[in-house]
């Protein structure tokens, strides 16, 4: 089985690009493989196993279809992807690509930043399984400087679900940089307080988690800052609220945390760094 997903990352790359993958090793495919589809797909154990092969187009369209029209609807409005035909959007964080391929389908000039390369891989084969395009760039580290001149982006989406770095203030100044005045910034994070109450006194340590507080440090170089809070499943809460509809009570112990904020529109460009 692991020898079968090796063999499918290898897929996704171009003729010529051996060189710069680093794959997992053999033994660890299938974990890494596995704990990516389940992040990607806000789902684990049995929802797992109707997965195409890994690498086919069939595999990459039901990652989109299992994460934005069953178990993470509330993605599609919140990420906004029909919304930004014609420009440039920034995706950022290890992801499947399934959000920055939603995006492109949409008319979006992606601009897509990975720090793992084998994620960036895979992204990069998403966007070939469905005839779409985007540049792809490297950054130092999850909170490093970006290779984008300042002023260049429309909109830049952070998802930062599978990081155990904190979410930094570095970050959020080299995107101020990197939008336009009026850019928009949309993120999304780990909710530190959630319907897990077990993690509030002993936060998880596999995920970075955030805090409303936090989230609007983050923010305070922005402008018309909101928050929101989504994504609970019915069987994460207390049996005594289940009979709460679940779009209300996510809105109050939702496990994601959702930034959203604009770039003032009399913000000066400072000289940057050029794309």
């Amino acid at each position: 089985m692991a020898d079968h997903l090796d063999m499918s990352i290898r897929l996704f790359l171009e003729p010529g690009e051996e060189a710069i993958m680093h794959a997992p090793n053999a033994a660890g495919v299938e974990d890494w493989l596995t704990r990516s589809q389940s992040l990607e797909i806000f789902s684990t154990g049995s929802n797992l196993a109707p997965l195409p092969p890994a690498g086919t187009d069939a595999w990459y369209q039901n990652l989109r279809q299992k994460r934005h029209e069953r178990h993470a609807k509330w993605l599609v409005p919140i990420l906004e992807f029909s919304k930004h035909p014609g420009e440039r959007v920034l995706g950022l964080g290890r992801t499947l690509g399934s959000d920055w391929v939603e995006y492109a389908r949409m008319g979006a000039e992606m601009v897509v930043c990975d720090p793992d390369p084998e994620h960036m891989e895979i992204t990069r084969g998403h966007f070939r399984s469905v005839g779409k395009n985007a540049k792809f760039i490297q950054m130092g580290g999850p909170s490093g400087n970006l290779p984008l001149a300042s002023g260049s982006l429309d909109v830049a989406v952070v998802n930062w679900l599978n990081e155990n770095e904190p979410l930094g203030q570095d970050l959020f100044q080299e995107l101020f940089r990197c939008l336009k005045p009026g850019g928009k910034v949309i993120a999304l994070a780990w909710a530190r307080y959630s319907v897990h109450w077990r993690h509030w006194l002993k936060p998880s340590g596999l995920f970075q988690q955030i805090t409303a507080t936090e989230a609007r440090k983050l923010l305070e170089s922005f402008q018309e800052t909101r928050i929101r809070r989504r994504h609970i499943r019915r069987g994460d809460m207390p049996r005594l609220i289940r009979w709460i509809p679940v779009p209300l009570i996510e809105r109050v112990i939702g496990r994601v945390m959702v930034l959203k904020a604009f770039k003032p529109l009399t913000a000066s460009l400072p000289m940057g760094k050029v794309a």
